[in-house]
């Protein structure tokens, strides 16, 4: 599904494209006829040569466009994707987070057990918070600040700290490699949303001054229907300047806001600054959303 800016845009070129190719002929024949011969050794041409001329700039601007635009939207869909990845993977890392407290409150007892395990409280949901207390957990499951006490060895109770520890490190590695590409993923997903402004930009560069041109000469021969047509293809165009915006999804924004692209951004670019990206227009990238509250282990 196309934005409705580039749809708009989309469908005023091909509006007038369908005029030039439809009635174009005709016009061109109305036009000749004004044509004086050319002096002897001169070089005899037709306005044809001037319709197929803005027929290539339309079409150029057009393909630009969508090009850049389909581009951005795949982008937009690898974002979602590794959104999702990395929303997994954090309740995951989560989910084994409390399962380790939970093996040292059965050691230690419910509140030392709390304590052992690194920090007394809830186990954060939030990804930043979750991934420092699992740093420190790691760091006493390799090297406990108490022993098991001795009754729960004479009752042949084993607890593998390591594998503990191990088991958390990967899922915290897997995390962080996930969370990398995300951000990685968003970066590309700012330069093809300047990509695709900069094709908007052009378009409505070319496509007013085109069909513009256009429009008078069907007007200089009396096709003023046609004319009045192309003219409100142009102001299609160039009436739009709202201020919608299309974004590269926050962290935590629903997948379905990429994969619809419905939300691609209307109006012309400016030169705000892009959060850890290139300068980017109108929109910069949304920050990363904040962590949700945490919640009881």
């Amino acid at each position: 599904m196309r934005s409705k800016a580039v749809s708009v845009r989309l469908t005023s070129v091909e509006e007038v494209q369908a005029s030039v190719q439809t009635f174009g002929s005709r016009v061109v024949a109305l036009l000749d006829e004004h044509i004086a011969s050319p002096e002897e050794g001169g070089t005899a041409w037709s306005y044809q040569q001037v319709f197929d001329h803005l027929d290539n700039d339309l079409e150029a601007v057009q393909m630009g466009l969508v090009t850049a635009e389909d581009e951005h939207v795949r982008q937009l869909i690898r974002v979602s994707k590794l959104q999702r990845d990395t929303d997994r993977l954090t309740s995951e890392l989560y989910g084994q987070q409390v399962a380790v407290r939970q093996t040292f409150a059965g050691l230690f007892g419910s509140e030392h057990g709390f304590e052992v395990a690194a920090i007394s409280g809830d186990t954060p949901r939030s990804r930043k918070d979750l991934e420092e207390q699992v740093d420190q957990t790691i760091k006493l499951l390799r090297d406990p600040a108490v022993e098991v006490p001795e009754l729960k060895v004479r009752q042949g109770i084993v607890i593998d700290l390591v594998g503990l520890a191990e088991g958390l490190e990967a899922g915290k590695t897997e995390l962080g490699s996930a969370r990398s590409g995300l951000l990685r993923a968003r970066k590309a997903g700012a330069q093809t949303l300047l990509a695709k402004r900069a094709a908007m930009v052009e378009l409505d560069r070319v496509f007013p001054a085109a069909a513009g041109i256009l429009e008078g000469l069907f007007r200089l021969v009396g096709e003023v229907d046609l004319a009045d047509r192309i003219r409100t293809s142009i102001r299609r165009v160039t009436g739009r300047r709202s201020a919608e915006d299309d974004e590269i999804p926050a962290e935590g924004a629903s997948s379905t806001d990429a994969e619809s692209a419905g939300a691609v951004p209307d109006g012309p670019p400016s030169s705000e600054p892009l959060a850890a990206a290139a300068p980017q227009p109108a929109e910069s990238t949304p920050p990363e959303s904040a962590e949700p509250a945490s919640s009881p282990a």
